[in-house]
This record gives structure tokens, sequence and C-alpha cells, in this order.
């Protein structure tokens, strides 16, 4: 009798319950480190010259950014050895340059409000016709904002040189301040407070250097070494995705700055940018390179944008443009461009037609660089690519085809070579198929290095997240949305045959 009432409460209570396994926090990996490129450039007919670059962008306009709790030292500005050459005696060219010395410190003054840790360097090539006026060759900039480099532009272009004599001349300047700066909050998990907020892009216009793979090389070394400590950032299960870390490795081994973003969690990823601004790296080069190194926690996802990393927010819908309190409309002008200095991030709706987003690209085009991301629900939004900014026309690449896209309500032109190739949004396998024969094209011929994708009015925004995912997947990494595409000028061409 007691056996049979043991085996009645045994099967009241049913099978024991199995142990909770306990959640696994997804492994950080390193992918790995490259040498960052520039942000993309938008497609011209020539080479072009750098001034088209740096001479268009304008001087900065005032910011709220500007009310900064950050301690800035004194502004100073050095000139370094230069390399002249020409009839005219370079003590003379020394002192006419220096003699303004005042106003290029007054192009960097006037932007450490908005960025109180910038340092940098701007280097300016010129020559001097027998006029005496200057003509700028060449302007390359590294950790200081696109409105100083122009703003120094500028100052080079004003200057008036003896006539009858040829000068050739390059003139590297530094830009510091006095004392280091303390952090606003001294955190260490923070990090640096960043140059500017994130993009996937270096900070500097000119190509990499040439020591810049073996830079890489060692960057991934201490990379790794380093990956327990970066991993510290990550409190639990969340979040996973790719990530991409931008350092700029100092000739004596140290990382003088460091941007993380992609995950969309704006405290892990200044956590990260403080972890990988404590490594050493035993690098053999002599100057400082700028190093992309990706990550991925979890599975590989595309890259969220943090909107309150810092960027200057513009929501772009079906009815209107809004930058904090301000709207726009479509109308038949363009609207005023907001203050350059700044970088612009535009976060469409996924019903947000592209002449809503050609008005928000009009509105950021003085903009250091103008992100764009699809919003996604109560996510962080997802990383589209880039909108040409005046900050990014022309350049100095060479090509012999500019790989460019054209999107529309629904179809998907692709253009190379004077042919084209079409595919229906609708169809995912076709868009992807379509871009895999530009990327495998660009195998054979000497492509521009970014990828031009040009949006109908009639377009969408939510088309746009299945095109930039196939053309990642092709190899290309700089996407850039404009105006200006091979396809809109190429409707009379022939159709590429199957």
């Amino acid at each position: 009798m007691r056996i049979a009432w043991l085996l009645v409460v045994m099967s009241a209570c049913g099978p024991a319950p199995e142990p909770i396994a306990p959640q696994v926090a997804p492994t950080l990996q390193l992918v790995r480190c490259v040498a960052a490129q520039p942000l993309p450039r938008t497609m011209v007919e020539g080479p072009g010259e750098v001034l088209g670059i740096l001479g268009a962008a304008g001087l900065s306009g005032t910011s709220v950014l500007g009310q900064s709790a950050v301690p800035i030292g004194r502004p100073s500005v050095t000139v370094r050895p230069p390399l002249i050459s020409g009839s005219l005696d370079a003590a003379v060219i020394d002192r006419i340059v220096k003699a303004r010395l005042p106003q290029l410190r007054a192009c960097y003054e006037k932007e450490l409000p908005l960025a109180p840790r910038m340092v940098g360097t701007v280097g300016v090539g010129f020559t001097v016709g027998p006029d005496g006026k200057v003509r700028i060759t060449r302007a390359t900039s590294f950790g200081v904002t696109a409105s100083v480099s122009a703003c120094v532009v500028r100052v080079f272009q004003m200057l008036q040189f003896p006539t009858g004599q040829m000068v050739t001349a390059t003139y590297p300047l530094s830009f510091t301040t006095s004392a280091p700066v303390e952090a606003a909050h001294g955190d260490a998990s923070s990090g640096p407070r960043p140059v500017s907020p994130w993009t996937p892009f270096a900070l500097d216009d000119d190509p990499p250097r040439a020591s810049a793979p073996r830079v890489a090389s060692a960057t991934a070394g201490a990379v790794r070494l380093g990956l327990a400590a970066i991993a510290s950032c990550f409190a639990g299960p969340a979040p996973v995705g790719s990530l991409r870390a931008l350092l700029a490795v100092h000739g004596d081994g140290s990382v003088t700055g460091a941007r993380a973003g992609g995950l969309g969690d704006a405290q892990v990823e200044a956590c990260i940018a403080g972890r990988l601004a404590e490594l050493r790296v035993a690098t053999p080069a002599h100057d400082t390179v700028e190093i992309a190194c990706d990550l991925s926690r979890g599975e590989a996802r595309p890259w969220r944008v943090t909107p309150a990393a810092g960027y200057a927010v513009i929501d772009a819908t079906s009815r209107a443009v809004r930058h904090g309190e301000a709207a726009v409309i479509a109308s038949a002008l363009d609207p005023k461009p907001l203050p350059a200095g700044q970088t612009f991030l535009v976060v469409a709706q996924p019903d947000t037609p592209g002449a809503m987003l050609e008005l928000a690209f009009a509105w950021a085009e003085q903009g250091d660089a103008t992100l764009v991301a699809l919003r996604d629900g109560g996510n962080p939004p997802v990383f589209l690519g880039v909108a040409a900014t005046a900050h990014q026309v022309g350049g100095v690449e060479v090509a012999d085809a500019w790989p460019s896209l054209r999107v529309d309500s629904s179809t998907l032109t692709a253009c190379l070579e004077r042919s084209t190739r079409q595919a229906a949004l609708g169809d995912a396998d076709a868009v992807e198929a379509v871009v895999r024969r530009v990327a495998a094209r660009c195998r054979t011929v000497r492509c521009g290095s970014s990828l031009q994708i040009a949006i109908a009015p009639d377009a969408t925004a939510r088309g746009l997240i299945l095109i930039t995912g196939a053309a990642r997947r092709a190899g290309f990494d700089r996407v850039i949305f404009g105006r200006n595409s091979g396809c809109a000028r190429s409707s009379h061409d022939r159709a590429d045959p199957e």
C-alpha cells in the first residue's frame, strides 16, 4: 500500500525538470585589420583637383556643439620644414608664409570649441606663377576637421608673391594645444573623445601610405592580444553583430586616436575605443597611419549607427526633412546648407522617397561627412552608406571605369563602361546577380574605388538596404549616394547582352 501511494505521488508531480543551461555570451573575434580608406568620392569626368575637394567646403558656422565643458589648451600652429624649389629665394617664401601664421592659427582656434581634443596636420602643396598668384596643387589633412583644412587652403590662396618668379612648395603644418586636455568624464572606460563621430572611413583625405599594410598586420597582432580586455566592455549576451574600429597608430607604437561603431550601442562602442587606445603596436612605420579593424561578436550583421553618438541628425520622412526644430519640404530650390564642421546622419523611414532623401543630402552638403541609415523600428538604424558632400567632390583618383547604380521605384540599373543591366527590386537574386556582375568586371578593368548609387525621386529608402547589402557582399565597401551617377547619364547607352 505504501508503494502504491508513492507511485501516485510521483505520477502527479511528473518528470523532474531539466536543468536550465547557462546563457553563454557570444565570442568576440577579430576579422581583419587593413589600411583605412578615405571617404568615398563622387565620380568626375577627369582626375579633378584637390582644390575642388577642400576649397568648396567653406568655413564652419556656429553650432550648439560648441558649448563644450571640455577645457581647451592654448592653440598653436607650427610650420614643419617645407620642400621648396624654384627661382625665388626660399627665405622670402618662408617669410611670406609665416606672416600668415595668425590667420592659420585662427582656422584651428575657431574649430576647437567643436572638437576640444583636435590635434593634427595639414599639408599644402602649391605653385606660384609669373603673376605671383598661388595655385593649390595638393592639400592633405590628418586629425583635423574638413573645415580647418578648407580654411588653411583659403589662407594659402590669398598669398601674394613677387611677380616674375616660378615656385613649387609643400608646407606641412602641425596644429596642437599647449597642454594636454583632461577628459570631461574621468571614467577610463569611456575612452578618448573622438575628433569626430564614427564613420567606417579614415579621417585623412589621402590614400593609405605605403607602410599601411605592414602597420595593419602589426595592429592585428596587438588587437588579438587585447581581445580579452576589449571583450570586457560587453556585460552580457548583447549587443551582437559587426563593428569597425578606426585606430590612428603613431610611429612610436601608441594609438593616438580610436573610433568604434557599427553595433548601435554608444556605451559599448565608447568602451571599445578606450580599450583600443591603450594598445601598443610594434609598428614598422615612422609616421601616423590610420588602420580599420573589423570585429564581430556572434553572427556577422550589417552595421548600425548610434544617433546619439555626436551626429547632427537629419530625419527624412515622406512628408518633410527635419533637423532639430527646423524642417524643410520639397520645393524648386534646395535648402540653404546647414553649418559646416559637422558629421551628419540622415535617418530615413522605409517609405521615404528619393526626392526627400536628395533634399536631406542637399541640406547636409557642407558637412565633413554624411552617413545614411534606415530606421528599423525600435532598433538602432541600419547603416546604408554615405552621401556626397562638398568635401568629397572630385579627387585625384584615375580610373578606366566608374561602377554606378541607379534605383527607381521598381528597378535597379547597373552601369559600367557604357553598358547597362537591370533587375527588378522585388527579385533579390536578380539584384544580387547584377551587382556581382559589375564587381566581376571591376576585377578585369581599373574601376573607381567607390560605387555610386543615384536615387530616383520615386524610389523609396526600403529598396536601398537590399542593394547596399548586395554591394558589400560583392566587395564594394565604399558606397556613396549622390545625384551624379553614370547611370543617370547613360540612358542612351546599349544594354549589356545576356
